[in-house]
């Protein structure tokens, strides 16, 4: 079982006579109640596998079950528990509780996920909610929702000719959390403790999967564990949210020595999971938002391309106050430049979001900011600086930064707007930028620094007025 569900409650009310709990005699004459299942993603893997079982509660309107943790067992087309029916009052609401996978000691209080997920490991890790109130017995259908509860890593590899993955390990998280599963609210359970968690293998040497419990870990390790030697590599600062899936990219050296590893990643399925990256240097700087934030003094403002930016002078600069959304000449959309969630309505009000190539207008980079860079910027205007993004979020806070989001290498699906990312034109190496990005998650509001590759994402341009 595997992605995000929906499906359809089927059942026939006939006159019948049941019992208020757990396992019913019904009459000949009643139908019995059967779920079967509406697959509406467009993603791959999205049915559940035969014998697979769910736990279904159907509390009536009076407050007494009709249904206590009822075993409803899939058979390939269907769910269903031989004699199961509704109960007769045909006008009294109900609310039907749902979850999988199916545990004979009732609905779970708490769920850890397998720390060996190879083989059928992984399928009982995801944990899925679904709550449906106001629920009659008819004839109509009923649909139930369910959801993804945990969070889950895609991991794709590549690896030199000679080389063979044996197995790849992530540590550094929690396994367990406390849930309800009727209001689909998950926590990490604080006396349990981080543990090393063994990834599904799905096609050997290319893709694996790992579902964790949502949290936040200072430091993530991954062993990757190879016919010649186990590799490691580090990331701090991690953050899981609730229902999102990520993708994690391992390219082996072919050296051996060393794995380059990123975070990326929206599946419709799962919802957007961001980027976790990897910083390039040992820490990101990270400020603290303003107490009394700032925006200076109103500026002059600056026309270009035909379209009057509004500015503001802070701390002795003058900065655009609004996104960049110019489009240079011959640049092609989705390529050069991207919508903003792919709506064209939307520039206006979030601007464009440009890839480095884009934004530096074929300048050569300029490694430790040995000098400044025009790049997309209007005539002696140019592209901020690191530090001097940081500085303007120290006095501004992310009150200056219109809300926005950010593309994962120009992939129009890939939108997301859990951070925003403002390109600077710092660089460390010819390969790697430096972006200012803001948090925009109630459990994660860090404005920071990030070092990430050139061609990793798509991001907005405030520029900055020469002096």
């Amino acid at each position: 079982m595997k992605l995000f569900y929906p499906f359809l409650l089927l059942s026939t009310l006939l006159t019948a006579t049941c019992c208020s709990d757990g396992h019913h005699e019904a009459e000949a004459t009643a139908p019995e109640l059967r779920i079967t299942p509406d697959i509406r993603t467009r993603a791959t893997d999205t049915n559940f596998e035969n014998q697979d079982a769910i736990g279904v509660t159907v509390r009536k309107q009076d407050g007494t079950n009709h249904l206590t943790n009822q075993k409803f067992t899939y058979d390939g087309s269907i769910f269903s528990a031989n004699g199961v029916q509704w109960y007769p009052e045909t006008e009294e609401t109900s609310t039907v509780i749902a979850y999988y996978p199916y545990a004979e000691t009732g609905q779970p209080s708490s769920f850890t996920v397998k720390t060996d997920q190879r083989g059928t490991g992984y399928t009982l890790s995801d944990l899925l909610g679904a709550t449906k109130t106001g629920v009659k017995p008819t004839i109509n259908s009923v649909e139930l929702t369910f959801y993804h509860l945990l969070s889950k890593i895609d991991i794709q590899t590549i690896v030199p000719e000679g080389v063979t993955i044996e197995e790849i390990k992530i540590n550094g998280f929690i396994p367990s959390v406390n849930a309800n599963i009727e209001t689909q609210v998950v926590a990490v359970d604080a006396n349990a403790t981080a543990t090393t968690i063994t990834a599904h293998e799905i096609t050997a040497n290319k893709t694996y999967d790992i579902i964790l419990p949502p949290q936040t870990v200072s430091q993530m390790q991954i062993n990757v564990k190879t016919n010649t030697e186990t590799r490691e590599e580090f990331f701090s600062n991690v953050t899981l949210l609730k229902g999102k899936r990520y993708t994690l990219q391992l390219n082996v050296s072919e050296s051996g020595e060393s794995i380059d590893a990123k975070f990326t990643g929206q599946i419709q399925d799962w919802g957007s999971g961001g980027v976790i990256e990897q910083d390039m240097d040992e820490n990101s700087i990270i400020i603290t938002e303003p107490v009394n934030p700032s925006e200076g003094e109103e500026g002059d403002g600056v026309n270009y391309g035909d379209v009057t930016y509004k500015t503001r002078i802070i701390a002795g600069k003058e900065w655009m106050a609004e996104n960049l959304r110019y489009i240079p000449e011959g640049a092609i959309l989705a390529t050069d430049y991207i919508y903003p969630d792919n709506n064209k309505h939307l520039i206006e009000t979030l601007g464009l979001l440009y890839p480095y190539k884009t934004a530096m207008a074929e300048a050569e980079p300029v490694l430790n900011d040995a000098a400044t860079v025009r790049g997309i910027c209007p005539e002696g205007w140019r592209l901020p600086k690191i530090d001097e993004l940081l500085e303007l979020a120290k006095i501004t806070g992310r009150s200056f930064f219109t809300e926005m989001g950010f593309y994962l290498n120009g992939n129009e699906n890939s939108y997301n707007t859990e951070r925003c990312y403002i390109m600077s034109s710092t660089q460390e190496d010819a390969d790697h930028v430096q972006y200012l990005r803001i948090n925009q998650t109630e459990n994660n509001k860090l404005i920071q620094s990030r070092n990430l590759k050139s061609t990793l994402i798509a991001a907005s341009i405030r520029c900055v007025k020469e002096q």
